[in-house]
């Protein structure tokens, strides 16, 4: 498996190319996002220990649209793509979100051209996606002839749009795995991915930031920051890279912590510092 990091994401060079101008005008930005992605499938096509004709693409949220707009390229050796709660958020005006149809306009339009399988996951309790917009977005996409399945996942913790992301494989494989089957690709494991640094929690931290702070290291993002204050108090920051993630971590912990100074704990799956 390859994690691809977008323009602007993570580790990877290049500015990012995904802003939205005008606002809510989701094409274009999703247009570039896939762009990347079919410039890096090109490139491990090329690899040795890559089978060239049997890729398989796996998106969550943003990376989930981008995976619709792969799949309506077709791009030559993607046999299939999994799209993770998939959708993008923004605001037209401060505070006045872009009306759904817009998102469900752009996902017609991917349809369209789209003939590689998609497996759709939403969770039921998706705060961004809800059920009733995702089978919107569903129809859309699929009623231009591609070929593709909606499955429902049952509800997760608060927001059902962290799924694939904090729950144990086992709550959503169940799902992947027919499909790959029926793509005619392994599904049993042959190497075991290496584990995430086992960090130690926070010394002093309060019992709800020992709790925050795995989940910190159950998310396998590497963008993303741990502060702690001298209370024991805490925040987590999340972004498209780990100096976007640092800002809100310590902002997030000078609020739960009512104004005392914070410090950066740990920085993706390292301590700060190391």
């Amino acid at each position: 498996m390859v994690s691809i990091m977008r323009r602007g994401y993570g580790r990877s060079g290049g500015g990012f190319s995904e802003s939205l101008r005008p606002a809510c005008d989701y094409l274009p930005a999703v247009r570039a996002a896939s762009d990347d992605i079919i410039a890096a499938v090109a490139s491990l096509r090329n690899e040795p220990w890559v089978d060239a004709e049997h890729v398989v693409l796996l998106g969550h949220s943003v990376g989930g649209l981008t995976a619709m707009a792969v799949a309506g390229q077709n791009v030559p050796g993607v046999v299939g793509a999994v799209n993770f709660d998939g959708g993008r958020n923004s605001s037209s005006a401060p505070n006045q979100p872009c009306s759904p149809d817009h998102l469900v306009d752009t996902v017609a339009a991917l349809g369209r051209t789209a003939r590689i399988p998609m497996l759709w996951l939403y969770a039921e309790n998706d705060q961004f996606y809800g059920p009733d917009l995702a089978r919107r977005m569903f129809a859309a996409y699929s009623a231009g002839g591609a070929p593709a399945q909606l499955q429902m996942l049952p509800p997760f913790e608060p927001n059902g749009h962290n799924t694939v992301v904090l729950a144990l494989a086992d709550t959503w494989f169940p799902s992947v795995d027919p499909f790959l089957e029926k793509l005619g690709l392994p599904t049993r494991t042959v190497i075991g991915a290496p584990l995430f640094a086992e960090l130690p929690i926070p010394p002093g931290a309060v019992a709800a930031c020992q709790a925050a702070f795995a989940d910190y290291l159950a998310n396998p993002d590497d963008a993303k920051a741990f502060a702690m204050s001298a209370g024991g108090h805490c925040g987590t920051g999340f972004g498209r890279t780990v100096l976007e993630a640092r800002e809100p971590a310590l902002m997030k912990c000078k609020i739960n912590s009512r104004g005392e100074d914070c410090r950066l704990y740990a920085v993706g799956q390292k301590l700060a510092g190391d």
